[in-house]
């Protein structure tokens, strides 16, 4: 297709620092949201899901139609999509078939088993249409051609070329409980209750939160799997700008102190093969964030810049394999690779 002509062909890796301060980044569900910590370290961490989350949030804000996006219907969406390339979808019907007959009481009774299906998308076999649909999602929807999306019925679905690892806090990280107390009810019911128990509408809760935490993220570009999505140069270059200020658009009240401190890029100048990733995550790898001298010995971190410094070893600059570039660039420094093992 044409929207695959102009896709990116050369890998990229990029290393993101944010921090997080008096704020809960991710909260975890599955523990009354509170903040999600690594047990046998202490790290603070958040999801790629979370991550992406804030980026489809960012991308949709900043135009573009994104398939993830909040209350949407996955059914409806992709009728939508069909009935716009042309595509026939086959009816999701339900087919009873009999089994053999069981005595149960001494009475024969026959079962009859009903195959349903929980996803609309039926296509017809051997005539090209699934490749069409997917072909149409990757051309209308960002972050389908950007993270990818599967869909159970097409065999083939590629997976998407950007993908973001676990963000994972640089220090161990302090989780704080507050309680907090709320003046008015929601219910009738629970206003008389109160009334009777304290004498004042009041009720009791809690929030979480983390005092300060740098967290480091890395995310890879795969060109490979652009090709089969059409990720072009200009997405990249979309994506690259939401990345600067993806927690801009995200504040709340549990979460109103997050900020990319740092974001660097490798671009290699070959298309992708086995040494040149493998290389890619030796690259990320070789940035640092360490404490400053100056910051006060045993005390934990609570500023990004009195107690931090990224190391950028020397080598980077005039690569003959690949460009580094600073796209958020706080007060770094440049070392020789012994240096930053320091």
């Amino acid at each position: 297709m044409n929207h695959k002509s102009t896709a990116i062909e050369t890998a990229r890796e990029l290393c993101m620092f944010f921090d997080v301060t008096m704020s809960n980044p991710q909260g975890d569900p599955d523990k009354d949201n509170k903040p999600r910590i690594d047990p046998e370290t202490g790290h603070g961490y958040m999801t790629p899901a979370g991550f992406k989350r804030k980026l489809r949030d960012g991308l949709e804000i900043a135009g573009q139609s994104i398939y993830v996006t909040r209350g949407a219907c996955f059914e409806r969406t992709n009728k939508e999509v069909a009935e716009s390339v042309g595509v026939a979808l086959e009816p999701a019907g339900s087919s009873e078939d009999g089994d053999e007959e069981e005595e149960e009481g001494g009475k024969g009774r026959k079962r009859a088993q009903k195959s349903t299906t929980k996803n609309d998308l039926h296509f017809k076999r051997g005539d090209g249409t699934a490749d069409k649909f997917y072909d149409a999602v990757c051309a209308r929807y960002f972050d389908v051609r950007c993270f990818g999306q599967l869909f159970p019925q097409h065999p083939r679905s590629p997976r998407g070329p950007v993908q973001c690892g676990y963000a994972r806090s640089v220090d161990p990280v302090l989780h704080v409980r507050a309680g907090i107390t709320r003046v008015a009810v929601a219910t009738i019911q629970e206003e008389d209750a109160q009334a009777k128990k304290t004498g004042a509408n009041r009720m009791m809760g809690e929030t979480h939160f983390i005092p300060y935490a740098l967290f480091r993220c890395h995310i890879y570009v795969n060109p490979n799997d652009a090709r089969k999505t059409g990720f072009s140069e200009a997405d990249y270059d979309l994506l690259v700008q939401i990345m600067q200020t993806m927690f801009e658009n995200d504040r709340s009240s549990v979460r109103a102190q997050l900020a990319v401190r740092a974001l660097y890029e490798f671009r290699h100048h070959k298309p992708a093969q086995g040494a040149a990733l493998i290389q890619g995550e030796r690259l990320l790898e070789s940035i640092r964030a360490v404490r400053k001298p100056s910051a006060i010995a045993g005390a934990p971190p609570r500023s990004f810049t009195d107690d931090y410094v990224i190391h950028v070893p020397e080598e980077h600059l005039g690569s003959s394999e690949y460009d580094f570039r600073e796209i958020v660039s706080p007060e770094a420094k440049w070392s020789r690779p012994s240096a930053a093992a320091e």
